[in-house]
């Protein structure tokens, strides 16, 4: 029972953290301990694109992404491949079981960044919050992989088409139909020779 309340409290500080709720705990860089740390219910059903890996820019078009799906898995993009994979959580310490990816290839820059992100993400030790970015820190780098929110796309409003009363809708004919043989070629037709 106290173990439970005090996981319960430990969620409640860190989703707080998270949303900037908490007095006095500022998320700031990373490395810093101030730096967020996001709980999986915090993390549930958000995707976010793959920035930076070991402190350097990713390729260019190569769409690197990440996604927890709130029952502590995570998916994604490799850039070049899909994946999955578990996520645990002991204690403090946060780790990503064996990945499991298709096996397409790709030119060899991309399966490189690939690889290194695959590495680096199955040595994740801590994830976290660093402003708009999802830091996750890894046991290959000093230097963790930095992610940008993927924002869900907005609905266009629906307007809904109210016709007026001095326009009442009346039955049209239907258009007629285009025929066939007007599509074929403008050049009469011959017929073949007798035999």
């Amino acid at each position: 029972m106290k173990k439970e309340l005090h996981y319960g409290l430990l969620v409640t500080a860190l989703l707080c953290v998270v949303a900037g709720t908490a007095p006095g705990l500022a998320q700031s860089s990373f490395g810093s301990s101030h730096t967020g740390d996001a709980s999986n219910s915090a993390l549930a059903s958000t995707d976010w694109l793959l920035v930076e890996i070991s402190g350097a820019r990713v390729l260019q078009g190569v769409h690197t992404t990440l996604a927890f799906d709130g029952r502590g898995g995570i998916s994604g993009s490799g850039g070049c491949n899909n994946y999955r994979a578990s996520l645990h959580h002991d204690g403090n310490a946060i780790s990503v079981g064996t990945i499991a990816s298709t096996r397409k290839m790709c030119d060899g820059d991309t399966m490189k960044q690939e690889s290194s992100y695959f590495a680096a993400l199955q040595s994740t030790q801590h994830i976290g919050l660093d402003g708009s970015y999802l830091v996750v820190s890894t046991a290959s780098s000093s230097r963790p992989l930095r992610f940008t929110k993927i924002e869900a796309p907005t609905a266009a409003p629906t307007v809904a088409a109210t016709p007026s009363p001095s326009h009442a809708p009346t039955a049209s004919p239907l258009p007629t139909a285009t025929p066939y043989y007007q599509f074929m070629s403008p050049q009469p037709m011959h017929s073949l020779p007798p035999r």
